[in-house]
């Protein structure tokens, strides 16, 4: 800690055999509770997506960003208008060994004075 300039009061050291080791720590460490919400990004370390279990065993979320879940050549920008009624469709690709129990949709206005709508969905199967 010397080395760093950390104090012992706010610090401590923990030495681990590897990364895995390190992340399981974390994950089990960590303070999951209820409403809770862990995001991830699609490419991640076998040990950080393993960090999923310990926030479900906690009752909170797993979330991902949405724009890598989209394929490759997928745009990121959906151009919609409330004046009219739209159908949005889009292909996402789930990280292996993820099963989604709900897809949140947050939509938000340029516009300050228009608040953001955001709904919850269970996710369907079929």
């Amino acid at each position: 800690l010397e080395f760093f300039n950390g104090s012992p009061d706010e610090y401590a050291v923990i030495f681990t055999a590897n990364a895995s080791h390190a992340l399981k720590l974390v994950g089990e460490s960590y303070p999951f509770e209820p409403g809770d919400r862990f995001l991830l990004t699609f490419d991640n370390h076998n040990s950080v997506n393993g960090i999923r279990e310990f926030d479900r065993a906690h009752g909170a979320e797993t979330t991902y960003v949405l724009s890598q879940l989209l394929p490759e050549e997928a745009d990121t920008t959906w151009v919609f208008s409330f004046r009219y009624f739209q159908d949005f469709e889009r292909r996402l690709l789930l990280p292996d060994g993820f099963t989604p129990e709900r897809i949140t949709v947050e939509v938000r206005s340029k516009t300050r004075s228009i608040s953001s709508i955001e709904e919850s969905f269970a996710w369907a199967t079929s």
